[in-house]
C-alpha cells in the first residue's frame, strides 16, 4: 500500500511527502517519461548512463496471457487498489512528469 511514497519519502501520507518536497532535494519521475527522469539525473549528479536499462518487466516471447480487463472481479480489484493507494495516486495525480527540486529550508 502506497508503496511508492514509503520507498520515495519514508512515509504513506501524501501531504507530509508533499512537505518533504519542498524541505529537501529531489529527482522524481514518472515511467512513462523514463528518458526525462534520466537525463535530469545525468545532468544533477554529472554522473553517465554507460548502456541502456534493460526492460525486466516485459513478458517472455511466446507467454500469452489474459488482459487484465478481461479478468474476472476486474473492476473490484481496480476499487479495491484505489483505496488501498489513495496516498499514492493522489500525490502522483497532480505530480509532472519531471520534478527536480531543491531544499529551501
Amino acid at each position: 500500500m502506497n508503496t511508492q511514497l514509503r520507498l520515495i519519502f519514508g512515509t504513506p501520507d501524501a501531504d507530509v511527502a508533499r512537505r518533504l518536497v519542498r524541505r529537501r532535494n529531489y529527482i522524481i519521475g514518472r515511467f512513462d517519461h523514463l528518458e526525462r527522469f534520466l537525463s535530469a539525473v545525468e545532468a544533477v549528479s554529472g554522473l553517465k548512463r554507460k548502456e541502456p536499462l534493460p526492460h525486466r518487466n516485459a513478458k517472455p516471447k511466446g507467454v500469452t496471457t489474459q488482459r487484465a480487463v478481461e479478468q474476472p472481479d476486474y473492476a473490484e480489484a481496480v476499487e479495491e487498489l484505489s483505496v488501498m493507494n489513495a496516498g499514492d495516486i493522489s500525490f502522483f495525480k497532480t505530480m509532472p512528469p519531471l520534478l527536480v527540486t531543491t531544499a529551501s529550508t
